[in-house]
């Protein structure tokens, strides 16, 4: 018995009357419909996962089991020690701290980062700041680093601006990145926003060469 396509309206066995075209066009709706929906859930989703960095630091360097059985108290002394006790006026606040996730290192390997939540953001902005104007940090004679916990997207956005941040350090002009990626740069008594990096080069060049 030969197959042969079905013409538009031609009645279909236990179904009723189908009309292809029209059958089609609503399918392709749907499916619009479900992409835009899904498309705005992963915008959500990934609007989250930002917020809920926001207030986050990672700590690198720092040997497993310095932390004992209070990461939190732990991190709090760690802080004002490679910081500076006298740069807190008022209380520093760590709502949780504790290592990455992963298999816990042998001897000799790398630490795990230790993941810290600081209970307000400009305290972990006064953490990025001061670590930034100390430069090298030591604990027990070791380098430590302390980066900002962003998502994979605002870590590319971040380094976008690594070169013209590197001719800001080298010209001695004040910036400042702040979260997710935006440059402040004071200047000429006035400060410039920029989220752009190629328009914060086109800046930059300009007051660096007149």
């Amino acid at each position: 018995k030969k197959i042969r396509p079905m013409a538009d309206g031609e009645k279909c066995p236990n179904i009723g009357l189908v009309y292809w075209p029209e059958l089609s066009a609503d399918i392709k709706t749907q499916i619009g419909t479900l992409h835009g929906e899904l498309h705005n859930q992963s915008e959500l989703s990934n609007d989250y996962k930002k917020a809920s960095r926001r207030q986050n630091i990672r700590i690198v360097g720092v040997d497993e089991d310095s932390e004992k059985s209070n990461p939190t108290r732990f991190v709090v002394d760690l802080v004002m020690q490679i910081l500076g006790r006298e740069n807190f006026r008022s209380p520093l606040i760590i709502d949780r701290a504790h290592r990455t996730l992963g298999p816990k290192p042998g001897p000799g390997e790398r630490p795990r980062a230790l993941l810290v939540r600081l209970h307000y953001y400009t305290g972990k902005e006064k953490i990025l700041q001061l670590s930034r104007e100390k430069g090298q940090l030591l604990y027990n004679g070791s380098p430590v680093h302390i980066f900002p916990d962003t998502s994979p997207e605002v870590t590319r956005l971040r380094a976008s601006f690594k070169h013209v941040k590197a001719k800001l350090r080298t010209s001695d002009v004040p910036y400042s990145l702040f979260y997710p990626a935006k440059l402040l740069i004071t200047a000429k008594g006035s400060r410039y926003v920029f989220t752009d990096p190629q328009e914060a080069e086109k800046f930059v060049a300009e007051i660096t060469t007149a």
